[in-house]
């Protein structure tokens, strides 16, 4: 029975083990001390560089911080957190300045997430978040949430100061608060808040040229149209050669050709130029900065993965060695309690014989029958063998689970991921077969089983469906589907309802979490 014992301890030890390399795999794979000074100092010197306005290198140094601090989410300290969270921040800052709309909403997201998850938000910078996120939702203002812009811009607005250097920021709030009146189309709140924001900024010496112009272009596009012109014309006090100056000379030509001046028509035109010139630099650097970011994203997203894989693994290396040690416990036990039973009886038998000499055959018919409990104790033994085998039989089936990423790697998933930026043609219906064909072949028939779950779920439910597990955004599925953007939110919105899912629930998150294992 020592023995028995013995094998016990050794297992538990070997478990014991395990489950100790598990957790410290989880603690080294936390940013050491040292790392995490060398990603605080690289964002410093990437904040200094954004102020420098040297903003491809500011992207760079901000990526080179979440390289170091990115992790597992429930591995990050909250230190960790913080600072990609801030790297999120500036990142969404930097590519709006270049109107890479797309890349700095998903920044921005990254923000807010962290955040979120943090067991304590950062005071310094969650009004700037929030403001960024209201700036996501401005932006898709064609999904028709205006609602989210009022929401995120009234959860920053308590947290700001207008005084120092908040004052700027206090303004932004002001301004964003503008905008979610405008999307409700509450033109007078709108506006008035607006002209507030401006005679704000004025009194503190802070420039209002570029917001007299936005006022100007809201009121164009309002029942207040005949009042735009006058703000517009700030537009003459900016430097020539922007984006924005040109697209704002392109409205006061319109104006100006509805009141038939033709030298303000012209002098408008000779704007042109430089705003060709200009835009053609911004398109430029727009592609640059795009990829930029999104070679990081592609990177972080194999990484975090290779963790999550690697943890996965760990934990049922885990469980595994937990059942075989339970399992093992469990037929020891029953062996020693049946040998002890075993041992009295033949015991009492013994004693019988020995002072019984004449019921020698009413024992001996006792034993064989004890002989025969005992073969069936033994078969008892057998079958727990045999589950035992089943068991690892089953775990080893766990091991060949369908991984998504052999769907990720399939021709078709390809050839949508790896579709340029630029080019806007709608997948075909043989495409469509063959991205379902591929979801089936490596996801063990998922399509299959989500309409055999959820009938209501039709044949183009599943074409999206299929493209979310790509993770691609929303904004670019109106290009594969061939569909606009608000078709494209309704149909996710139905799908959602089908799925008994509330709207701000994620389609992927139920998938991944309900049909892929």
């Amino acid at each position: 029975m020592k023995i028995h014992f013995g094998i016990i301890s050794v297992i538990a030890f070997i478990l014991f083990f395990i489950l100790f390399s598990n957790s410290c795999g989880r603690m080294s794979s936390s940013v050491s001390s040292e790392r995490f000074d060398e990603a605080q100092k690289y964002y410093d010197e990437a904040v200094s560089m954004f102020r420098k306005d040297s903003l491809s290198q500011a992207l760079y140094k901000f990526i080179d911080v979440l390289a170091l601090v990115e992790n597992l989410p429930e591995d990050m300290t909250e230190s960790e957190k913080h600072l990609a969270s801030r790297s999120y921040n500036n990142i969404s800052r930097v590519l709006s300045s270049k109107l890479v709309v797309g890349e700095m909403n998903e920044a921005a997201r990254k923000s807010y997430y962290y955040q979120n998850i943090s067991n304590e938000i950062d005071a310094q910078v969650f009004p700037m978040i929030c403001l960024a996120m209201a700036a996501v939702y401005d932006s898709e203002m064609e999904s028709g949430n205006p609602d989210s812009v009022m929401y995120y811009t009234k959860m920053a607005i308590p947290l700001i100061d207008t005084i120092g250097e908040d004052a700027s920021i206090y303004a932004y709030s002001q301004f964003m608060l503008s905008k979610a009146y405008y999307h409700q189309k509450k033109y007078d709140s709108s506006f008035y808040i607006k002209r507030n924001m401006i005679a704000f900024k004025d009194r503190r010496a802070l420039d209002v040229k570029a917001d007299s112009m936005a006022l100007g272009v809201d009121m164009l596009h309002s029942p207040y149209r005949h009042l735009a012109k006058p703000y517009l014309l700030k537009v003459l006090e900016i430097d020539a050669n922007n984006v924005v100056v040109g697209l704002v000379m392109n409205l006061l030509e319109q104006i100006y050709e509805e009141e038939n001046n033709a030298d303000s028509v012209a002098f408008c035109r000779g704007y042109y130029k430089p705003y060709i010139e200009a835009e053609k630099d911004r398109v430029e650097n727009h592609d640059r900065f795009i990829e930029i970011y999104n070679d990081y994203s592609i990177s972080r997203d194999a990484k975090l993965a290779d963790l999550r894989k690697q943890k996965e693994k760990r934990k049922r290396m885990s469980i595994i060695l937990i059942v075989i040690v339970a399992s093992v416990s469990v037929l020891l036990f029953i062996f020693r309690r049946n040998k002890m039973k075993f041992n009295k009886q033949n015991e009492y038998f013994n004693n019988i014989i020995a002072d019984n000499k004449f019921k020698h055959s009413l024992v001996d018919g006792k034993i064989k029958k004890m002989n025969v409990e005992l073969r069936k104790k033994e078969e008892i033994i057998k079958a727990k063998d045999l589950e035992l085998d089943e068991i690892k039989q089953r775990m080893e089936r766990m091991e060949n689970a369908p991984n998504i990423e052999s769907y990720y790697k399939s021709d078709i998933c390809q050839k949508i991921l790896n579709r340029k930026v630029t080019d806007f043609s709608a997948l075909t219906n043989e495409d469509f077969a063959l991205l379902m064909q591929a979801a089936d072949k490596h996801l063990n028939n998922i399509t299959v089983r989500i309409k055999g779950k959820y009938p209501k779920i039709n044949k183009d439910d599943l074409y999206y469906i299929c493209l979310i597990l790509l993770n691609i955004e929303e904004s670019n599925l109106q290009y594969l589907l061939d569909k606009n953007r608000k078709t494209v939110w309704s149909r996710l919105c139905k799908i959602k309802i089908k799925f008994g899912l509330e709207n701000s629930d994620d389609i992927l998150i139920f998938i991944m979490k309900n049909f892929i294992h």
